[in-house]
């Protein structure tokens, strides 16, 4: 929420597009899920005078349910993504990164992605992610 905030606060701009951890691809690695951070985010720019700034959501909502909560707190719009199977078959981790070679993301970031024989192998011990 501090990000948004801050972001609003230096630019003043007309949309806020927000993210929760529950998006797939890079994110805070410690943060909330869309539907909790909204109303937060809301609150917070309207205490700072900024309750003009149009809210979209980016990430975390598949379908006309979780569309509906979101614009029921108030935003402008909603990125409704393909149905998933609600996280089961994903993970936040460093892993990909890792064995990518692309560590130069910022430390309290990481990335949610698909669990797959990489991820399972590092997580049995087949190879570690030094090698």
């Amino acid at each position: 929420m501090s990000d948004a905030l801050e972001a609003a606060k230096s630019c003043n701009p007309d949309v806020l597009v927000m993210q929760g951890t529950d998006a797939g691809g890079h994110g805070l690695a410690r943060g909330a899920g869309i539907i909790t951070l909204l109303p937060e985010i809301a609150d917070a720019l309207n205490e700072a005078n900024l309750g003009n700034t149009s809210l979209v959501v980016a990430g975390g909502i598949v379908e006309g349910r979780g569309a509906a909560a979101c614009l029921a707190i108030g935003v402008t719009g909603v990125d409704v993504l393909r149905r998933t199977d609600g996280g089961i078959s994903t993970v936040r981790t460093v892993v990909y990164d890792t064995l990518r070679g692309t560590t130069d993301w910022p430390e309290r970031y990481d990335a949610r992605s698909i669990i797959n024989a990489s991820y399972l192998d590092i997580q049995d011990g087949v190879i570690t992610e030094e090698e």
